[in-house]
C-alpha cells in the first residue's frame, strides 16, 4: 500500500509513547508491546485510603504484586499471601520500601478452612482488614476436560470461588 513503510525499516529504535500515566513501547525487532505504570505520578488525587490495611491474595506475584505495591503507595498497610516464602518476602520487603507496613503470609486460598487463621494473621499484625483483593486463582491442573478428575475440578473452585468467598465473609 502507499505510504507503507519498507519492512524492516523498524529494527532501528523501539518507538515511545508516553502519557502522564503509561509508557508504551513497540519493540521494533520483535514486534512485541510492552506497557508499563508511571508509579512515578503526582498526588492528582487522594483516594482517602492512606493508613487503611489491605490483604492481598497471590499478592507475591503478576497483578496482584502490582495491586499491593500500588495499594502500599497510597499509604495502605499491605498483607499479602501466596504459597511460595522467597517470592512472599521479596514483596513484603518492596512494600516495606514504600514507608508502609507488610507482611507476607504462607496460605494456600484453596485451603477454604484455613482462610480463618489468615484472616486472624493479618488482623493480628496489621489491625482490622479495610480492603480485600482476591486475586488468587487459576488452575493447578493442566489435564483436558476428558482427563479431568472430579477431585481437580472442585480444588479450581475452590481456588477462584469458595476461598475468596470465606475470606469476603471474615472481612465484612
Amino acid at each position: 500500500p502507499s505510504g507503507s513503510a519498507p519492512s524492516g525499516s523498524l529494527q532501528a529504535q523501539p518507538m515511545v509513547c508516553n502519557t502522564p500515566f503509561w509508557r508504551v513501547t513497540l519493540l521494533a525487532e520483535t514486534r512485541e508491546l510492552a506497557v508499563s505504570a508511571d508509579i512515578r505520578r503526582t498526588n492528582l488525587m487522594d483516594l482517602g485510603i492512606k493508613g487503611k490495611v489491605a490483604l492481598v491474595t497471590g499478592g507475591s506475584r503478576g497483578l496482584g504484586r502490582q495491586c499491593a505495591l500500588s495499594l502500599a503507595g497510597e499509604g495502605v498497610k499491605v498483607a499479602i499471601c501466596g504459597r511460595t516464602r522467597e517470592t512472599l518476602d521479596n514483596t513484603a520487603e518492596e512494600i516495606r520500601a514504600k514507608g508502609v507496613s507488610s507482611i507476607g503470609v504462607i496460605a494456600d486460598v484453596s485451603d477454604v478452612p484455613a482462610m480463618e487463621a489468615l484472616h486472624q494473621h493479618v488482623s493480628n499484625g496489621l489491625g482490622p482488614i479495610d480492603i480485600l483483593v482476591n486475586d488468587a486463582g487459576g488452575s493447578r491442573s493442566r489435564a483436558d476436560l476428558p482427563e479431568l478428575t472430579l477431585e481437580e475440578f472442585k480444588g479450581a473452585f475452590d481456588l477462584n470461588l469458595f476461598g475468596g468467598f470465606e475470606l469476603m465473609r471474615l472481612v465484612i
